[in-house]
């Protein structure tokens, strides 16, 4: 509400001030990514490691894993959006997220997504209050189907401001 104020329609040229909920709509991203997993048919012999994947191999690319990897992530499960200020993005493996996929064939609409998202998150939060049941992100069960799903649908009441 600091950036736009709590009435004005956000336009174009307001998402770039919009830092923060940008960042608060990539960590969301990161923990309950839309998809759990991409695959990708490698159409030529492809050495990982010590391992090859021969011409015709279906790889899977675990999402969700990857977002909650403590390899990766201090505190995995831990919300936290100021993982996205560029100084702790500076050192981090661009594969360690990819919530829209990755390549030649990442999503095509994905700045679209995030713009999109970015707004509809900054109406809501001025005129709403966002609550939940849980107590932490452990207590969130995923179902992994085509999409992410929070299993039994997701614990979270919404009060006008």
């Amino acid at each position: 509400m600091r950036v736009v104020g709590p009435d004005k329609n956000i336009e174009y040229n307001d998402v770039p001030k919009l830092e923060y909920t940008e960042r608060v709509v990539k960590e969301s991203l990161r923990l309950f990514p839309v998809l759990a997993m991409v695959g990708r048919h490698v159409v030529e012999d492809v050495v990982i490691g010590n391992y090859v994947a021969p011409a015709g191999t279906c790889l899977v690319f675990p999402i969700l894993h990857m977002h909650r990897s403590e390899e990766h992530w201090k505190d995995p499960l831990k919300f936290d959006p100021d993982r996205f200020l560029p100084e702790n993005m500076a050192d981090r493996h661009p594969l360690t997220y990819f919530p829209f996929s990755f390549g030649v064939r990442n999503c095509i609409g994905w700045k679209y997504a995030m713009m999109s998202q970015t707004v509809l998150l900054a109406h809501v939060i001025r005129k709403l209050r966002i609550f939940t049941e849980y107590k932490s992100i452990e207590e969130v069960e995923t179902e992994l189907h085509a999409f992410t799903r929070i299993k039994g649908g997701p614990k979270v009441f919404v009060k006008a401001r």
